[in-house]
């Protein structure tokens, strides 16, 4: 290994000294078995990026206190590597002395020894700078990924320990780490790691990784380390069209056809998700599940027939409302928190997509009222409008002839079918509806051939190391 591969090594090790001990949190994207999750725990620590408001590192405590002694080696080796640089300071300076009797060739060397020594010596200054940055805070960054109503999201990574200790650490994947606000919140984190881990073996979902109870102001709030995704729909949406208008109807149906088969995993696995949105849906933060929708967001899930409320009473007493009113099912609004079918969820699933497509709603001027007064009135007017409007003119009567129009109000109405049965969906059937619009959407198209691409992938990509959004078209044109 490089001197300088090792010094960048040491600047990571050297962050989980200065952290308070925490819990580690983990979630994948792939198909993958759950054994896995606690493979070799006692080599892995998350560390959670330097931030102005928490710097903390998650683990079994054998891992916290075998990264505490790989600490202190690496400020013995950052002092070794401080001599050094000082020792390539006066080789520098001796260098520069003048050398009258030397031969032409000699003194050819001597300068390109100096370049070179004087380049070390940087790089070196470089990474001691970073070093003490980071031991000193001076890198933090607020590292807030994301908030729900009872926990927020930090951006951190994941760090093999060495097996053997003349191995150094290795700094791996970044990860989400999702810390309770409050321990009254704890039971409903506890309660949706429970949930997402009952989905690790389908595509579409986060792995949990590893969860654990946080010290943090004296206080034991829960931690659940999970995967880090891309963006969600939601700011895709905003990127392609900048807040007005739809996506294309081929990348909507696509999604569909990939959101389907989400609904079928949570069915059977007995659980309804109750609050299904464009936010709640992330693509793949890299390879090819960029090109792959995750549910995500569990907190407001329950169990079909079941208790359709989180089993901690102070968090449903201060989070009141299950679900976004826009897109949460008649059920959910009526009931103030219900809505606990899996027809429910593939009703939210036809407004997401309506949404999607037009960019609006037919409800739209009423929806105000309904998050601002969730439990009277407002909610109540939704929920009748919801209920009346017609399946087929959901995205509007301008497009109540297009293929994914047609396919979008199919699919609503078989969910208000199934809601007035008391049966479950036939997934079967709503993916055939979403095929056969995707068919009768590719005769209709130029050359009869449909776009293989996401309407985004052409103009905005995201970063693979932390998933934010990047829109090459606009950073194009400014430059």
């Amino acid at each position: 290994m490089r001197k300088d591969e090792l010094i960048t090594l040491l600047v990571a090790v050297a962050a989980l000294q200065t952290a308070p001990l925490a819990s580690p949190l983990s979630a994948g994207h792939h198909k993958q078995n759950t054994n896995s999750n606690v493979n070799n725990v006692n080599n892995i620590v998350f560390q959670v990026d330097n931030n102005s408001a928490m710097s903390i590192s998650l683990g079994s405590r054998k891992a916290k206190r075998r990264a505490v002694t790989a600490a202190r080696r690496a400020r013995i080796e950052l002092n070794s590597l401080v001599r050094e640089r000082e020792e390539l300071h006066k080789q520098v300076l001796r260098l520069e002395a003048p050398r009258r009797h030397a031969q032409e060739d000699e003194l050819k060397r001597l300068k390109r020894r100096k370049l070179f020594l004087r380049d070390k010596m940087a790089a070196r200054q470089q990474r001691a700078r970073e070093l003490e940055a980071t031991n000193t805070g001076d890198s933090a960054h607020d590292t807030v990924v994301g908030s729900g109503g009872f926990a927020n999201v930090y951006l951190a990574h994941r760090m093999v320990l060495p097996t053997n200790d003349d191995d150094a650490i290795v700094t791996g994947e970044p990860v989400a780490v999702k810390v309770a606000r409050s321990p009254l919140d704890n039971a409903a984190l506890m309660q949706e790691a429970n949930f997402i881990q009952r989905l690790n073996r389908y595509t579409g979902f986060v792995r949990v990784h590893h969860r654990e109870t946080l010290d943090l102001e004296h206080t034991g709030v829960g931690a659940v380390v999970m995967d880090l995704l891309g963006p969600s729909l939601e700011d895709l949406w905003w990127t392609v069209t900048a807040g007005a208008g739809g996506l294309t109807a081929a990348t909507v149906l696509r999604l569909a056809d990939d959101l389907l088969p989400c609904l079928m995993a949570l069915r059977s696995v007995g659980l309804v998700h109750r609050d299904i949105q464009p936010a709640n849906i992330l693509m793949g933060r890299t390879g090819r599940f960029r090109r792959i929708p995750h549910l995500i967001d569990f907190g407001i899930a329950a169990e079909i027939g079941g208790n359709s409320h989180s089993t901690d009473e102070n968090a449903v007493a201060r989070h009141a409302f299950s679900g976004t009113p826009r897109f949460a099912s008649v059920s959910a609004l009526q009931q103030h928190g219900g809505g606990g079918t899996a027809a429910d969820d593939l009703e939210s699933l036809c407004y997401t997509l309506a949404f999607l497509l037009t960019g609006t709603s037919p409800w739209s001027q009423y929806e105000d009222n309904a998050i601002t007064n969730k439990q009277t009135e407002g909610a109540w007017v939704l929920s009748s409008l919801k209920a009346t409007v017609d399946p087929f003119l959901l995205c509007g009567e301008e497009l109540k002839n297009e293929p994914a129009a047609i396919a979008i109000g199919s699919l609503l109405e078989h969910a208000r079918s199934c809601q007035t049965e008391q049966s479950e969906p036939n997934y079967k059937e709503c993916r055939l509806i979403v095929k056969k619009a995707l068919k009768d959407l590719q005769e209709s198209s130029p050359n009869k051939v449909l776009p293989r691409r996401f309407d985004w992938e052409d103009t905005t990509t995201w970063s693979e190391e932390t998933g934010v959004l990047v829109n090459e078209l606009y950073s194009s044109e400014e430059s």
